[in-house]
């Protein structure tokens, strides 16, 4: 029961369906920068272990993507990726704060320096990646903060990547 409930949680974690997980971001933020960077150096790795010869991502793999905003960025997951060239497709899992028109579940497309940070599940079910998020729980209260790290991998990359 609780290893179902752990589940849950880190799927929601994934590919969040609320709405504060819709992040504008400031491009002077120097966390959030170094975070970014952070998980776009171990994109190749990423698209090469999960993308199969059509494209097509392993539906484990969630990605944040930083789409232009009047202030900087809104990062926001997006799920049931696909690659094409160097275009991707996916659909928003969660709702959209600052891009207006839009909304959790529709399609988009973007290029792959617009991808901010990659989630995957690791080994027990504890989260790999999530860079940004892990700059986020320095803003969130306490508790909530404490549930989330204990979904989260010590390390962002598996064993066999380090």
């Amino acid at each position: 029961m609780a290893q179902s409930a752990a589940l849950a949680l880190a799927l929601a974690l994934t590919a969040p369906p609320a709405p504060a997980d819709s992040v504008a971001i400031v491009a002077d933020d120097p966390s959030m920068a170094a975070a970014i960077e952070s998980a776009q150096s171990h994109l190749p790795r990423v698209f090469g272990a999960v993308m199969d010869a059509d494209g097509k991502a392993h539906p484990a793999l969630t990605l944040r993507v930083a789409f232009p905003v009047e202030d900087g960025a809104e990062i926001i997951w997006v799920a049931n990726v696909a690659r094409a060239g160097t275009r991707f497709t996916a659909i928003f899992a969660n709702q959209p704060l600052h891009l207006a028109g839009l909304a959790a579940g529709d399609a988009m497309t973007f290029d792959e320096d617009m991808i901010a940070d990659w989630g995957l599940a690791g080994d027990a079910g504890r989260l790999l990646g999530h860079y940004t998020t892990g700059v986020l729980l320095e803003t969130m209260p306490q508790d909530q903060a404490a549930q989330i790290r204990a979904l989260l991998s010590e390390d962002p990359l598996p064993a066999s990547w380090r």
